[in-house]
């Protein structure tokens, strides 16, 4: 029965199916359609896609930092900082900053200018030393408050003088060993705020004696027997003067006070021996290190 039918104008007959439809001739089709406001239609093929106008998305975009944007034309870019000290260029590959030319200026105590020959670095002078810089060379420090590079603290050096004159009434010169007979003392301040300080101490003594013939006597310091004299003539000598120091050696911390103390001593006191002036002098000799 297939066979005894056929497709006229408008229809579309498959005989081997038996499927009757409407016959769509494309041809005719496309060209009863046609492109609207921002639609693009080729009549041809029958294809329709979305028409963008350029100058219309142009005007929905703006540059923001970093970017530079002409709307005109819809070239988008790098906007490259005109501020002095900026290096970053464009070539034919894009952004870069060429190799050495972030230079800077720089000041006392530092040198180069940053390039690739020439890479900034402190201003050292040669190590003239025979010992090693890495063991005994000191260190730089950095002031937080100021930024300043600072150095270790200076060593402090101090010299005092403490004189002590003493005038006594004839006394017996004592005949036990090792009597004191006066002490003297003095003190010294570290002047140094960082560092412990190493303190030299003389201690100078003058003693006078007054010696009948056939006198004798003796003086020293602490448990140290320094002089001895005697009177052998057959007339008294008057004003006899001995002399004599000891070198002794301290530490004070930072800022500390030290406190030195020493006796004056005599013995073998005999035949109305007598003593009548006593001097000190106690030196400190100071050096912080």
């Amino acid at each position: 029965m297939r066979t005894c039918l056929a497709a006229g104008p408008g229809i579309d007959y498959d005989p081997s199916t038996g499927v009757i439809g409407t016959g769509t001739d494309c041809a005719e089709v496309r060209a009863c359609l046609s492109a609207g406001p921002n639609v693009d239609y080729d009549p041809a093929t029958g294809v329709i896609g979305a028409e963008t106008n350029c100058a219309e998305v142009r005007t929905c975009i703006s540059a923001g930092p970093g970017v530079d944007y002409d709307p005109a034309t819809g070239v988008i870019g790098a906007d490259i900082s005109t501020t002095p000290g900026n290096n970053l260029t464009i070539d034919d590959d894009g952004l870069f900053v060429p190799t050495g030319a972030a230079t800077v200026n720089v000041g006392c105590g530092i040198v180069g200018d940053g390039s690739a020959s020439a890479p900034v670095a402190a201003n050292t002078g040669a190590w003239l030393y025979a010992c090693p810089v890495g063991t005994a060379g000191s260190d730089v420090y950095c002031d937080p408050a100021t930024g300043q590079l600072k150095a270790e603290p200076r060593t402090r050096t101090a010299f005092q003088s403490n004189y002590e004159p003493r005038t006594f009434p004839n006394l017996a010169v004592p005949f036990p060993d090792d009597t004191p007979v006066a002490t003297f003392c003095a003190s010294i301040t570290n002047p140094d705020p960082c560092r412990t300080a190493l303190v030299v101490i003389t201690q100078e003594t003058d003693v006078f004696f007054i010696l009948p013939a056939g006198a004798e006597a003796a003086a020293g310091q602490g448990s140290d027997e320094m002089w001895r004299v005697k009177n052998t003539g057959s007339t008294r000598m008057d004003s006899a003067h001995l002399t004599f120091s000891k070198l002794q050696r301290a530490t004070v911390g930072p800022g500390g006070t030290l406190e030195w103390c020493y006796d004056v001593t005599m013995a073998r006191g005999s035949n109305g021996a007598t003593y009548h002036q006593i001097f000190s002098n106690i030196r400190f000799h100071l050096i912080s290190q």
